[in-house]
């Protein structure tokens, strides 16, 4: 499985049973993920990052995913481990 199809492009193939929770849009400039930083986005939501990956977009856009238990983050090609606030 690909998220191409929403326009991203993360590998979801071992993300069998997870849902999309919501497309949402970065507030400002994206520098990846570090340990408890949160993301925010534009509607004053954010998220919490479980996991360190760095990259940089501005104002990307973003796929909650989710199963109840554990959630993903897609951002431009790389999927990141998150918290729900």
């Amino acid at each position: 499985l690909n998220s191409m199809l929403f326009g991203f492009d993360c590998d979801l193939e071992n993300l069998q049973g997870y849902s999309v929770i919501a497309v949402k849009q970065v507030y400002d400039d994206f520098e990846g993920c570090d340990f408890d930083k949160k993301i925010i986005f534009t509607d004053d939501t954010y998220v919490v990052c479980n996991t360190y990956s760095y990259t940089y977009s501005y104002m990307p856009k973003a796929i909650i995913l989710g199963n109840g238990f554990d959630y993903k983050m897609c951002v431009n090609d790389r999927l990141y481990s998150i918290r729900l606030q």
